[in-house]
Protein backbone atom coordinates (compact mmCIF):
# COMPACT_ATOMS: atom_id res chain seq x y z
CA UNK A 1 0.00 0.00 0.00
CA UNK A 2 2.01 3.37 -1.31
CA UNK A 3 2.28 6.51 1.10
CA UNK A 4 1.24 10.00 0.70
CA UNK A 5 5.15 10.92 1.10
CA UNK A 6 5.99 7.52 -1.89
CA UNK A 7 3.84 9.02 -4.29
CA UNK A 8 4.48 12.53 -3.56
CA UNK A 9 8.07 11.92 -4.49
CA UNK A 10 6.77 9.89 -8.29
CA UNK A 11 4.52 12.73 -9.08
CA UNK A 12 7.46 15.16 -8.65
CA UNK A 13 9.91 12.99 -10.63
CA UNK A 14 7.02 12.80 -13.29
CA UNK A 15 7.94 15.45 -15.98
CA UNK A 16 4.46 15.26 -17.75
CA UNK A 17 3.01 15.98 -14.47
CA UNK A 18 5.10 19.25 -13.73
CA UNK A 19 4.27 20.44 -16.83
CA UNK A 20 0.49 19.85 -16.80
CA UNK A 21 -0.86 19.74 -13.13
CA UNK A 22 -4.28 20.77 -14.56
CA UNK A 23 -4.41 17.64 -16.74
CA UNK A 24 -3.09 15.21 -13.98
CA UNK A 25 -5.73 16.77 -11.31
CA UNK A 26 -8.39 16.47 -14.24
CA UNK A 27 -7.87 13.17 -14.91
CA UNK A 28 -7.92 12.60 -10.93
CA UNK A 29 -11.54 13.62 -10.98
CA UNK A 30 -12.39 11.57 -13.81
CA UNK A 31 -10.46 8.61 -12.05
CA UNK A 32 -13.36 9.61 -9.41
CA UNK A 33 -16.25 9.46 -12.08
CA UNK A 34 -14.89 5.98 -14.09
CA UNK A 35 -15.46 4.47 -10.04
CA UNK A 36 -19.52 5.57 -9.44
CA UNK A 37 -18.43 8.00 -6.62
CA UNK A 38 -18.16 11.49 -6.11
CA UNK A 39 -15.37 13.25 -4.85
CA UNK A 40 -16.25 15.70 -1.88
CA UNK A 41 -14.62 19.16 -0.72
CA UNK A 42 -15.11 21.87 1.48
CA UNK A 43 -13.93 25.03 1.50
CA UNK A 44 -11.96 26.88 4.70
CA UNK A 45 -10.79 30.92 4.37
CA UNK A 46 -9.17 31.83 8.17
CA UNK A 47 -8.51 34.86 10.00
CA UNK A 48 -11.92 37.02 9.04
CA UNK A 49 -12.32 40.07 11.46
CA UNK A 50 -13.79 42.77 9.39
CA UNK A 51 -15.78 43.74 5.61
CA UNK A 52 -12.31 44.53 3.83
CA UNK A 53 -11.78 45.15 0.19
CA UNK A 54 -9.97 41.19 0.33
CA UNK A 55 -13.29 39.56 1.77
CA UNK A 56 -15.45 41.35 -1.19
CA UNK A 57 -13.00 39.63 -3.67
CA UNK A 58 -13.24 36.47 -1.89
CA UNK A 59 -16.78 36.14 -2.04
CA UNK A 60 -16.05 36.91 -5.66
CA UNK A 61 -14.13 33.85 -6.17
CA UNK A 62 -16.25 31.75 -4.67
CA UNK A 63 -18.78 32.13 -7.25
CA UNK A 64 -22.01 30.96 -4.76
CA UNK A 65 -19.82 28.14 -3.79
CA UNK A 66 -20.59 27.56 0.06
CA UNK A 67 -17.71 28.74 2.32
CA UNK A 68 -16.39 28.50 5.64
CA UNK A 69 -15.05 32.40 7.73
CA UNK A 70 -12.88 31.62 10.34
CA UNK A 71 -13.63 34.66 12.19
CA UNK A 72 -11.00 35.84 15.11
CA UNK A 73 -13.17 36.45 17.98
CA UNK A 74 -11.26 39.10 19.93
CA UNK A 75 -10.80 40.82 17.05
CA UNK A 76 -14.15 41.14 15.07
CA UNK A 77 -15.36 44.47 13.63
CA UNK A 78 -19.30 45.71 13.34
CA UNK A 79 -18.54 45.29 9.93
CA UNK A 80 -18.38 41.89 9.57
CA UNK A 81 -21.39 40.52 10.44
CA UNK A 82 -23.80 42.92 7.87
CA UNK A 83 -21.75 41.73 4.95
CA UNK A 84 -22.03 37.85 5.87
CA UNK A 85 -25.52 38.07 6.37
CA UNK A 86 -26.06 39.13 2.65
CA UNK A 87 -24.13 35.82 1.99
CA UNK A 88 -25.67 33.06 2.52
CA UNK A 89 -23.07 30.44 1.24
CA UNK A 90 -21.07 31.92 4.12
CA UNK A 91 -20.92 29.82 6.92
CA UNK A 92 -19.37 31.37 9.76
CA UNK A 93 -16.54 29.00 12.39
CA UNK A 94 -14.32 30.02 15.28
CA UNK A 95 -10.53 30.68 14.77
CA UNK A 96 -9.20 30.66 18.41
CA UNK A 97 -9.96 33.72 20.49
CA UNK A 98 -7.22 36.63 19.85
CA UNK A 99 -5.10 34.53 17.33
CA UNK A 100 -2.08 35.42 19.89
CA UNK A 101 0.82 33.19 20.23
CA UNK A 102 1.83 31.40 23.73
CA UNK A 103 4.51 29.42 22.99
CA UNK A 104 8.10 30.08 23.38
CA UNK A 105 10.26 31.07 21.18
CA UNK A 106 12.26 27.94 20.36
CA UNK A 107 8.66 26.22 19.66
CA UNK A 108 6.08 26.20 16.90
CA UNK A 109 3.56 29.09 17.32
CA UNK A 110 0.05 28.31 19.27
CA UNK A 111 -2.56 29.97 21.21
CA UNK A 112 -3.83 26.62 22.35
CA UNK A 113 -1.31 23.95 22.88
CA UNK A 114 -0.46 23.30 26.58
CA UNK A 115 1.20 26.57 27.48
CA UNK A 116 -0.92 27.95 29.12
CA UNK A 117 -4.00 26.46 32.38
CA UNK A 118 -6.81 24.60 30.66
CA UNK A 119 -9.34 27.20 32.77
CA UNK A 120 -7.90 30.09 30.88
CA UNK A 121 -8.09 28.78 27.61
CA UNK A 122 -11.43 27.23 28.84
CA UNK A 123 -12.58 30.58 30.06
CA UNK A 124 -11.36 32.53 26.32
CA UNK A 125 -13.16 29.63 24.08
CA UNK A 126 -16.35 29.92 25.87
CA UNK A 127 -16.56 33.98 25.80
CA UNK A 128 -15.45 33.57 21.63
CA UNK A 129 -18.00 30.84 21.33
CA UNK A 130 -20.71 33.03 22.78
CA UNK A 131 -19.82 35.99 20.86
CA UNK A 132 -19.98 34.20 17.66
CA UNK A 133 -23.04 32.87 18.46
CA UNK A 134 -24.67 36.59 19.43
CA UNK A 135 -23.22 38.51 16.59
CA UNK A 136 -23.90 35.73 13.48
CA UNK A 137 -26.67 33.65 14.85
CA UNK A 138 -27.44 30.55 12.87
CA UNK A 139 -24.72 31.71 10.66
CA UNK A 140 -21.93 30.51 13.03
CA UNK A 141 -22.13 26.41 13.44
CA UNK A 142 -19.69 25.00 16.96
CA UNK A 143 -16.38 24.10 14.77
CA UNK A 144 -13.04 25.33 16.09
CA UNK A 145 -10.27 26.12 13.81
CA UNK A 146 -6.80 26.67 15.95
CA UNK A 147 -4.09 29.36 14.85
CA UNK A 148 -1.36 27.88 13.37
CA UNK A 149 -3.47 24.78 13.03
CA UNK A 150 -2.11 23.72 16.47
CA UNK A 151 -3.72 22.20 19.54
CA UNK A 152 -2.64 20.69 22.57
CA UNK A 153 -4.66 17.91 24.77
CA UNK A 154 -5.32 20.89 27.05
CA UNK A 155 -6.39 22.59 24.59
CA UNK A 156 -8.33 19.85 23.24
CA UNK A 157 -10.13 19.46 26.62
CA UNK A 158 -10.88 23.13 26.38
CA UNK A 159 -12.74 23.35 23.30
CA UNK A 160 -14.86 20.30 24.27
CA UNK A 161 -15.81 22.13 27.70
CA UNK A 162 -16.45 25.37 25.82
CA UNK A 163 -19.30 23.53 23.54
CA UNK A 164 -17.22 23.47 20.18
CA UNK A 165 -18.38 20.28 18.76
CA UNK A 166 -15.85 19.91 15.59
CA UNK A 167 -12.35 20.79 15.20
CA UNK A 168 -10.41 21.44 11.93
CA UNK A 169 -6.59 21.73 11.17
CA UNK A 170 -4.46 20.56 8.05
CA UNK A 171 -3.42 17.36 7.29
CA UNK A 172 -5.73 14.34 6.86
CA UNK A 173 -7.55 13.21 9.32
CA UNK A 174 -6.57 9.07 10.61
CA UNK A 175 -8.86 6.61 10.10
CA UNK A 176 -11.87 6.00 12.24
CA UNK A 177 -11.19 9.39 14.02
CA UNK A 178 -14.52 10.83 13.33
CA UNK A 179 -16.79 13.50 11.90
CA UNK A 180 -16.07 15.74 14.55
CA UNK A 181 -12.59 16.20 13.04
CA UNK A 182 -12.97 18.23 9.63
CA UNK A 183 -9.71 19.11 8.40
CA UNK A 184 -7.97 20.96 5.10
CA UNK A 185 -5.60 19.79 2.66
CA UNK A 186 -4.92 22.05 -0.17
CA UNK A 187 -2.95 25.40 1.02
CA UNK A 188 -2.18 27.22 -1.70
CA UNK A 189 0.03 29.92 0.00
CA UNK A 190 4.31 29.29 0.17
CA UNK A 191 4.74 30.16 3.79
CA UNK A 192 8.53 29.99 3.48
CA UNK A 193 8.76 32.79 0.58
CA UNK A 194 7.34 35.55 2.22
CA UNK A 195 3.20 34.17 1.65
CA UNK A 196 3.59 33.92 -2.26
CA UNK A 197 1.60 31.51 -4.46
CA UNK A 198 3.19 27.90 -4.15
CA UNK A 199 2.41 27.26 -7.69
CA UNK A 200 0.06 25.30 -9.44
CA UNK A 201 2.23 21.69 -9.57
CA UNK A 202 2.29 22.02 -5.58
CA UNK A 203 -0.79 23.31 -5.03
CA UNK A 204 -2.68 20.83 -6.68
CA UNK A 205 -0.19 18.28 -6.05
CA UNK A 206 -1.77 18.01 -2.59
CA UNK A 207 -5.45 17.52 -3.80
CA UNK A 208 -4.05 14.95 -6.12
CA UNK A 209 -2.41 13.18 -3.45
CA UNK A 210 -5.43 13.51 -0.36
CA UNK A 211 -7.93 12.61 -3.61
CA UNK A 212 -6.03 9.07 -4.79
CA UNK A 213 -5.06 8.11 -1.55
CA UNK A 214 -9.34 7.98 -0.19
CA UNK A 215 -10.00 6.80 -3.69
CA UNK A 216 -7.34 3.68 -3.29
CA UNK A 217 -7.67 3.62 0.35
CA UNK A 218 -3.99 4.28 1.35
CA UNK A 219 -2.75 3.84 4.88
CA UNK A 220 -3.26 6.17 7.78
CA UNK A 221 -6.22 8.14 5.49
CA UNK A 222 -9.75 8.21 6.59
CA UNK A 223 -11.32 7.65 2.72
CA UNK A 224 -14.63 9.10 4.08
CA UNK A 225 -12.98 12.63 5.07
CA UNK A 226 -14.15 15.92 2.46
CA UNK A 227 -10.78 17.41 0.91
CA UNK A 228 -10.11 20.67 2.86
CA UNK A 229 -9.18 24.11 0.63
CA UNK A 230 -7.55 26.28 2.72
CA UNK A 231 -7.42 29.98 1.67
CA UNK A 232 -6.11 32.92 3.70
CA UNK A 233 -7.47 36.19 1.37
CA UNK A 234 -5.94 38.67 4.05
CA UNK A 235 -2.45 37.79 2.17
CA UNK A 236 -3.00 36.38 -1.39
CA UNK A 237 -1.36 37.63 -4.08
CA UNK A 238 -2.88 38.15 -7.50
CA UNK A 239 -1.26 34.37 -8.72
CA UNK A 240 -2.88 32.76 -5.53
CA UNK A 241 -6.23 34.84 -6.82
CA UNK A 242 -6.39 33.26 -10.37
CA UNK A 243 -5.26 29.87 -8.79
CA UNK A 244 -8.39 29.36 -6.23
CA UNK A 245 -10.94 31.24 -8.91
CA UNK A 246 -9.59 28.13 -11.60
CA UNK A 247 -9.87 25.66 -8.55
CA UNK A 248 -12.99 26.43 -7.71
CA UNK A 249 -14.60 26.67 -10.85
CA UNK A 250 -12.80 23.11 -11.98
CA UNK A 251 -14.93 21.72 -9.09
CA UNK A 252 -17.72 23.35 -9.78
CA UNK A 253 -17.63 22.13 -13.52
CA UNK A 254 -16.77 18.44 -13.04
CA UNK A 255 -19.96 15.95 -12.62
CA UNK A 256 -18.09 13.98 -10.11
CA UNK A 257 -16.86 17.12 -7.69
CA UNK A 258 -18.69 18.50 -5.22
CA UNK A 259 -18.49 21.54 -2.95
CA UNK A 260 -19.82 20.19 0.19
CA UNK A 261 -22.10 23.11 2.58
CA UNK A 262 -20.54 22.92 5.93
CA UNK A 263 -23.40 24.27 7.83
CA UNK A 264 -25.31 21.66 6.10
CA UNK A 265 -22.59 18.74 7.24
CA UNK A 266 -22.75 19.87 10.96
CA UNK A 267 -26.38 20.12 11.20
CA UNK A 268 -26.68 16.49 9.56
CA UNK A 269 -25.59 15.34 12.72
CA UNK A 270 -28.25 16.80 15.30
CA UNK A 271 -25.91 18.60 17.47
CA UNK A 272 -27.48 21.10 19.80
CA UNK A 273 -24.85 23.36 20.90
Amino acid sequence: MPTIKEEKQKLLSDTDFITNPWVYFTAELDNWAKEGAIAEFWWRDDDAVANTSALQKLMTATDHTPISLAVIPDQLEESLQPFTSQHKQITIVQHGFAHVNHAPTEEKKAEFRDHRSKEVMTEELKKGHSLLKEVFGGQFKPLFVPPWNRLGNDGEDAVKEAGLKFVSTFTPRQPNTGPDILNTHIDPVNWKANRQFLGDTESLLQAILHLRAKREVWENVDVIEPTGFLSHHLIHDEETWSFIEKFNHTIQQHPSANWLDLSTYIDSFSIEF
